[in-house]
């Protein structure tokens, strides 16, 4: 009986061990799975974050333009204002 009973031990100890194995491979899959993910949803955010900074300068480049152009805009204007004062004052 008694070699019986160790034989029993042993093959629920294998039985043990190959389960614990087998489980432990699928929780490593799921795991690697898991973060081939989260490093896709990463990479596929940086790269919108990288387009959007691209477009934030792109459109900084575009006001910083158009201020240039307003107070541009005003110098000339007041320029001709002035010489207009000054052609009304000679008369």
């Amino acid at each position: 009986m008694g070699v019986l009973l160790k034989e029993h031990r042993r093959d629920l100890r294998t039985n043990f061990l190959s389960e614990l194995v087998v489980s432990m491979s699928t929780l490593q899959k799921r795991s690697t799975t898991a973060l081939e993910t989260y490093l896709s949803i990463l990479a596929r955010n940086a790269g919108d974050l990288e387009f959007q900074l691209f477009e934030l300068n792109k459109l900084r480049y575009r006001v910083r333009q158009a201020e240039l152009s307003a107070r541009k805009s005003r110098r000339t204007d007041s320029g001709i204002s002035k010489r207009l004062r000054q052609g009304n004052a000679a008369q």
